[in-house]
């Protein structure tokens, strides 16, 4: 079935883009009758006078010494250019309305940054009523000289299929406005974070929302774009019942399907931060905006709704103090930078968070200074992130490699931030070798292991768990043939550092392969070997339950730290990272030690 439904949207696509070349409509944007222009040009400069904030719940700076500062809105400039020289994409918003719009503070904000930001040539309301209302619509108007609105009727079907609802209708309407015209489609709660110049010579630009899907609240596209007819075609299949099949999975499975179809995707800096990332990235924390384009709010979703009514009570005075990704957004949208206040913390964090490189050294030792992690679909915190930047301040390694054993991203904020930062990651695709393993009898942890070891075998280096931290520099382990941590009565996996195509490391495995335990299978071996090695407690200790959790907690005398099956994973290590740089608990003593020295 899912073959047959290829190649009908394949024939129907083709028909489409065939026909739309030899058929251009010639009505456009600058010349459509039924545009309405914004009566009044800018009005006096607005501004904000910063005031001691009386928010409750959420994050703040601390304002003194700017009480009373004024300030002014940056002023908003529209484009003389519908398409630049060497682009495809013209320099035009579109937005799509079914219904009365009262536009509230939020919508307002959102359409102020694309404004402000993008500097469009014209932004233009596609709707089946006369224009927005509301006083945030009025000050829209008085500040956005090229803001424009047309009429367009409600579609009722696509390909002789019937839409419901009005959402779907929404989502049909925005495809045939980017065939027709071109231009940038954006949901009116995206705010815009920096110009989209380096997409515009693309023929159609998406940006990935997760592993199965793309998203449709901002589309880019040049007039009858391939893959946006290739879209429009296979609503011959759409079913109204299922949410987003066409809106958000059926183009992440076009492009799967039809690659050679040009379509650019952002991989991270469209879509982010989104529902899987949760509130807190919003409204507790910084999110690093120097690396998207666009942020879409999923206003929607309970706990973002919720925590956006309890804001928006508030004056903007408050609003532009919020030491969050929220409060970001709106400094954007009104001022055209995130912060109008940087303090030295602020700045060390921002050096920090910035690109790492990694050693160009030519050590000679027995094992190359290699780090290798093994990801097998589990979730990446904070705490996973300063163990991969602790590995590198104190391993300096050539190279870090991130294998992964699962058919999908790991899409977790720590990821993004580590493979923004540190220049040396590569991502090494493990599936196949996972799924040899997974025809055995073996556990699944023994599964993972024994994946881990054969990597280990074929490359050599250091073999860290994500949950390991690194306190001190173990050049010494490198001179050896094989490092392994010990705990009690066993060895520990968390640290594991081998020569390349090692005896240990092969037989071990072949060890694991034929059913033995792990340990059993370990031990064997080096009773046997004439390799050097060394089994050490001090090379990874493990803290005890509710260490993290100890105000004033000292950090053990080790070379690393495991905190595997330590209550480490319950921790709310995902908010704000500046509180968990000046709180006293351990995890921000581990944060101050690793990023700041």
């Amino acid at each position: 079935m899912r073959k047959l439904e290829k190649l009908l949207i394949g024939a129907l696509a083709l028909l489409c883009i065939v026909y739309l070349t030899f058929t251009e409509r010639n009505a456009g944007i600058h010349g459509n009758s039924k545009v309405r222009k914004s009566t009044q040009e800018n009005s006096e400069d607005r501004q904000v006078v910063i005031t001691p904030p009386v928010l409750r719940g959420f994050p703040s700076f601390d304002i003194t010494g700017t009480e009373g500062k004024r300030l002014l809105y940056r002023r908003i400039q529209c484009s003389d250019e519908i398409v630049k020289p060497g682009h495809k994409i013209p320099n035009v918003i579109h937005y799509v309305w079914f219904g009365r719009l009262t536009l509230n503070a939020v919508q307002y904000y959102s359409i102020r940054s694309t404004a402000l930001i993008q500097k469009p040539k014209f932004i233009i309301f596609h709707m089946d009523h006369p224009e927005p209302d509301g006083p945030y619509w009025e000050r829209l108007k008085e500040e956005v000289s090229c803001l424009r609105t047309t009429y367009r009727k409600m579609p009722e079907s696509v390909m002789g299929r019937p839409i419901s609802l009005v959402e779907h209708k929404s989502d049909v309407a925005r495809l045939e406005i980017l065939s027709e015209y071109g231009g940038i489609y954006c949901d009116v709660n995206v705010f815009f974070i920096r110009a989209l110049d380096p997409l515009m010579k693309h023929s159609a630009v998406l940006g990935k929302e997760e592993d199965r899907s793309y998203g449709n609240s901002f589309i880019m596209a040049e007039k009858n774009a391939s893959f946006i007819q290739l879209w429009r075609s296979s609503y011959i299949n759409f079913d109204h019942t299922r949410w987003s099949d066409h809106s958000t999975v059926m183009p992440r499975r076009l492009h799967k399907w039809f690659p050679e179809i040009p379509l650019h995707v952002e991989q991270y800096s469209m879509m982010r931060p989104n529902y899987m990332d949760g509130e807190d990235w919003l409204f507790y924390n910084n999110w690093d905006l120097r690396y998207n384009y666009c942020v879409h709010l999923y206003v929607n979703e309970p706990t973002v709704k919720d925590a956006l009514e309890a804001i928006l009570q508030h004056s903007e005075s408050d609003i532009v103090t919020l030491d969050n990704t929220f409060g970001q957004l709106v400094r954007i949208s009104l001022f055209g930078t995130p912060y109008f206040k940087v303090d030295d913390l602020d700045n060390k964090l921002l050096r920090v968070h910035s690109a790492v490189q990694c050693s160009e050294e030519n050590v000679d030792q027995r094992i190359p200074n290699i780090i290798h992690y093994v990801w097998n679909g589990e979730r990446i915190q904070y705490q996973h992130y300063l163990g991969v930047r602790s590995a590198l301040q104190m391993l300096k390694p050539s190279a870090v490699y991130f294998h992964v054993l699962v058919d999908k991203d790991p899409f977790y904020q720590p990821y993004l931030m580590l493979i923004r930062e540190v220049t040396c990651i590569k991502m090494m695709n493990q599936t196949g070798a996972m799924q040899q393993q997974l025809q055995s009898t073996i556990s699944a942890e023994n599964k993972k292991l024994l994946t881990s070891l054969q990597i280990l075998e074929e490359y050599g280096g250091a073999l860290l768990d994500l949950n390991v931290t690194m306190l001190r520099p173990s050049d010494d382990f490198f001179a050896l043939d094989f490092a392994i941590g010990k705990k009690e009565d066993d060895f520990d996996y968390s640290v594991v550092i081998a020569k390349p195509r090692s005896s240990i490391t092969r037989g071990w495995s072949g060890g694991i392969a034929n059913g033995l335990r792990p340990s059993v299978a370990l031990l064997t071996i080096l009773q046997s070997t004439h390799e050097t090695f060394l089994v050490n407690e001090q090379i990874v200790a493990a803290p005890q339950r509710g260490w993290f959790e100890t105000t004033g907690a000292h950090l053990p005398f080790a070379r690393s730290l495991s905190f595997r099956n330590s209550g480490w994973d319950s921790l709310e290590s995902d908010r704000n990272e500046k509180e968990l740089m000046l709180g006293t608990l351990p995890l921000g003593t581990l944060a101050r030690s690793i990023l700041l020295g």
